[in-house]
């Protein structure tokens, strides 16, 4: 087939061959990196932005992308990431809350946020478990991971409550039920990413723990990963979700523990560049190196 004839046969105004140099304006690197092939231009303009609208064309792997202005193309990409996040039902609050934001003044903290980027780099497939007590910036980084799920890696999220989840359970009951069994359970087993927060909060009843170990588990079979975020311990965690729950994070998951006083009411102040305690580690490490040449 050649580019002529392939021009006629979805509707190109224009040979693409004729047409193959750069665009005068440059195409985001998001989109850059999405296409392989040679533009070329249908001789018209967009009417929102005024700039040609520029098609691609591969003759070698025969498929062709319609012509289009790459800052629409820009927008609706930005637009999607904006849907994206509100269907996450991230709280307000917490939605401007970003891996770099999160504060880190000791090593805990730097480990903490160590562990968020590792998650995001594909290690603990499973997922996550973090204890702790209030104000120590489960939620902070828990947000910055669905920030970075969504953005990043363009793959969907949702961020709920325990007592969220469990309520939702229940409304399966009634006679005027909004939700349906099969509903509840795909919303919660259908997004790639779940974190469940304030996981503890509540009567503990045996409800409570059939429906968070349902929830864990199947998301578990499914290959998809949790994160569970609770101010309980251990050990009363596990008499919440099962044993069985928390033994299959040990498997392939991680299990961390928030140790450190709450940062609520503390005056911080976020500065640019690395953390306080990243760049003491390195200071001291560049004093013990010129101590050793000494």
């Amino acid at each position: 087939m050649d580019h002529l004839f392939a021009g006629k046969k979805y509707g190109f105004s224009v040979n693409p061959t004729d047409y193959g140099k750069d665009p005068p304006v440059s195409l985001p690197r998001n989109i850059e990196n999405r296409i392989h092939g040679k533009r070329y231009y249908t001789g018209n303009t967009c009417s929102l932005h005024d700039e040609p609208l520029i098609g691609i064309w591969s003759s070698y792997q025969k498929w062709q992308r319609s012509p289009g202005c790459p800052y629409c193309d820009l927008y609706y990409a930005c637009y999607k990431r904006a849907v994206s996040l509100e269907s996450s039902e991230l709280p307000l609050r917490y939605r401007p809350k970003t891996l770099e934001s999160f504060v880190v003044k000791e090593e805990g903290q730097f480990l903490a946020l160590e562990k968020a980027r590792q998650f995001l780099d594909g290690y603990f497939p499973t997922g996550m478990i973090w204890i702790g007590g209030v104000g120590t910036g489960k939620s902070h980084l828990a947000a910055g991971i669905i920030r970075e799920w969504i953005e990043t890696k363009g793959k969907s999220a949702l961020y709920t409550t325990a007592s969220n989840a469990i309520e939702m359970a229940k409304s399966t009951f009634n006679g005027n039920r909004e939700w349906s069994s099969n509903q509840v359970d795909s919303k919660f087993l259908t997004p790639s990413l779940l974190v469940i927060d304030e996981v503890g909060i509540g009567y503990q009843t045996e409800f409570e723990y059939l429906t968070l170990s349902k929830i864990c588990l199947r998301r578990f079979d499914q290959c998809r990963a949790t994160i569970l975020i609770s101010n309980l311990v251990l050990n009363e965690l596990a008499k919440l979700v099962g044993e069985r729950v928390i033994d299959r994070f040990r498997e392939d998951g991680d299990l961390f523990p928030f140790n450190w006083a709450s940062w609520r009411g503390r005056p911080m102040i976020e500065e640019e560049g690395e953390n306080d305690y990243a760049e003491r580690t390195e200071v001291e490490s560049t004093d013990c190196e010129l101590a050793t040449c000494q």
